[in-house]
């Protein structure tokens, strides 16, 4: 492999000859491209380039932009018969002793493109670092991934004969849009792209020629060529995805008969997505509100829906059950497809109203309370369990508990490891927000110690009861729920007879645009005899699966189990 550097200037004069000098210790060529500097620059950089013999410096007459410079510090780099090319901006805003680690990496995989993932310090402005997150986002959607944790970093390693190859077919922005668009266009023609941290300082007297209103309209136009051009590539884009999905995993067929993802216990599927792509829309629906938010969904959705094979059989099986219990009708695949999709899309549109609650945006006149009778049992408890599910929008119903002379602590059970990182994020978005989330891997007597203080203290507990134990999958009673038998987790009915309180139902659907709480009194407090408690526990779980199955019915679509939940036992 041959390496080179290559360093776009324009007016850096200041710390030029020290980053020169500090990568001529890697003993690689070095391609300043001067893009129409000032005529003291020039004559800094002739120098420069006289005293390191390993420089090369090439001329643009006047300014093109760093785009500009960049391709034709490339286009010289493949004329010098390098194979790669190592980005370096000239104002010494990056750490060059991370160069040795984006080597190895290239090194590890040449075909790819090795981007910094920077990590600032106090130097970076509120404006600049969260600017980054628009164009996070919007890369996100362009290459159908949540994987592309920074786009815009110009500490890069490009593989020179995917570039040559990109050039050939198509054109690059000549200014601020190029390190963004040159990454998007390489992903769409099927280079991976790998990141390594990175410290970056923005020098005190650094100049920057990121011009705020040119180059943000230079970029939105970018974006949005971008986003069209997503369009015309999507059925292309997702069998790039597809295909490597299927090489990445390619089980024997052993494996494959013992380990069918749509036999995977739930906690065992991979979770989709990420906290990146968490935080950045947050960001967008804080900052820039709904209706970008809505633009961009409906692409997103498809493209977890097409990729998605457990998620997307599982709804149908769930509609098919539904639709043939309820109104003896049978789905032909058609309906079947676009009734399903209908259920991902409704569940995107669910993170606004999320993002909404964790806000503090939704108070207790935007909901519409159910069954007046049980919700004031409830409000006046002293100390309550509510089982749930994941229909509809449980997190809405925190204005119930954190407004007035109601407010009290909603404490939300989970069984998901990734929680401890959403719950830390979930703080930062609000850090009043009245939802406290208690991780439980191997429910044991110091977590019924704890859940049974809380009761005492008179906070709600809330349980997502149609999920099975992650350490005691089978555990389960197997009760009718929507035409078949369903297995439902014996935990949350013993923990609840153990916190000795009132028992209710709640969950929260949107209907006819507005959020509508259903609260039931699901059990009073029962002092059962040893003997008799797995009968009992059994009865819960089936009047559970018999409410739950009622309220599937009132919103079908708002049913977000994207497993295989009738066969969801391993």
């Amino acid at each position: 492999m041959q390496y080179c550097f290559v360093i776009p200037c324009y007016n850096h004069d200041i710390v030029i000859r020290d980053t020169i000098a500090s990568l001529c210790e890697f003993n690689f060529p070095i391609i300043i491209v001067d893009d129409g500097s000032q005529a003291s620059t020039r004559e800094i950089l002739k120098q420069v380039s006289e005293e390191f013999p390993l420089v090369t410096l090439i001329h643009h007459q006047e300014n093109g932009g760093k785009g500009a410079a960049m391709q034709t510090g490339l286009a010289a780099a493949i004329n010098m018969n390098m194979t790669h090319a190592l980005q370096v901006d000239a104002d010494g805003q990056h750490d060059l002793l991370d160069i040795n680690q984006f080597i190895k990496e290239a090194a590890d995989s040449p075909e790819s493109l090795i981007s910094g993932q920077p990590v600032y310090d106090d130097s970076i402005s509120k404006g600049r670092f969260y600017g980054r997150y628009i164009t996070h986002f919007w890369v996100g959607i362009e290459t159908l991934s949540c994987k592309v944790i920074d786009s815009m970093c110009g500490f890069r390693v490009y593989p020179l004969a995917a570039y040559a190859k990109l050039i050939q077919n198509t054109s690059l922005g000549k200014r601020m849009d190029f390190d963004i668009e040159v990454m998007v266009k390489l992903i769409w023609q099927g280079v991976p792209v790998k990141f390594v941290q990175t410290k970056v300082h923005y020098p005190e007297f650094g100049i920057s020629h990121f011009h705020a209103f040119k180059d943000n309209v230079i970029i939105s136009k970018m974006h949005t060529r971008l986003f069209f051009g997503m369009l015309l590539r999507l059925p292309k884009l997702l069998a790039q995805k597809w295909n490597k999905k299927a090489m990445a995993e390619q089980p024997s067929n052993n494996e494959l008969e013992q380990n069918k993802p749509e036999d995977l216990h739930w906690s065992k599927l991979k979770e989709r997505g990420s906290m990146l792509g968490i935080e950045v829309l947050v960001f967008v629906h804080k900052y820039l509100g709904n209706w970008l938010f809505k633009v961009v969904l409906f692409p997103v959705m498809i493209y977890f829906y097409l990729t998605g094979d457990v998620a997307r059989k599982s709804i149908h099986h769930y509609l098919s059950n539904m639709y043939k219990y309820k109104n003896n009708v049978t789905l032909t695949q058609g309906q079947l497809f676009r009734k399903g999709f209908k259920v991902f899309y409704n569940f995107g549109l669910s993170i606004v109203d999320k993002f909404d609650a964790w806000l503090g945006k939704v108070n207790i006149e935007d909901i519409d309370i159910k069954n007046d009778a049980a919700y004031q049992s409830l409000i006046n408890a002293n100390g309550a369990v509510i089982f749930s599910a994941h229909l509809g929008n449980m997190e809405v119903c925190r204005a119930i508990f954190s407004t007035g002379e109601n407010k009290r602590k909603l404490n939300v059970i989970t069984y998901n490891e990734h929680t401890p990182s959403f719950n830390n994020f979930l703080k930062k978005v609000n850090k009043d927000a009245a939802i406290n989330f208690i991780h439980i891997n191997d429910f044991g007597p110091a977590d019924s110690i704890q859940l049974k203080q809380k009761i005492e203290d008179g906070e709600a507990i809330v349980i997502f009861a149609d999920r099975t134990s992650v350490n005691n999958p089978d555990s389960v009673y197997n009760v009718p729920f929507i035409g078949e038998e369903a297995p439902f987790a014996k935990g949350p009915f013993a923990l609840a007879s153990i916190m000795d309180c009132k028992v209710f139902l709640m969950f929260c659907l949107k209907e006819e645009g507005r959020y509508s709480a259903y609260v039931e009194e699901f059990a009073q407090p029962k002092k059962v005899k040893r003997k008799e408690r797995n009968e009992y526990f059994s009865s819960l779980a089936e009047k559970y699966a018999q409410r739950l199955e009622f309220y599937c019915r009132k919103e079908p679509y708002q049913w977000f189990n994207f497993f295989s939940f009738w066969q969801n036992k391993k």
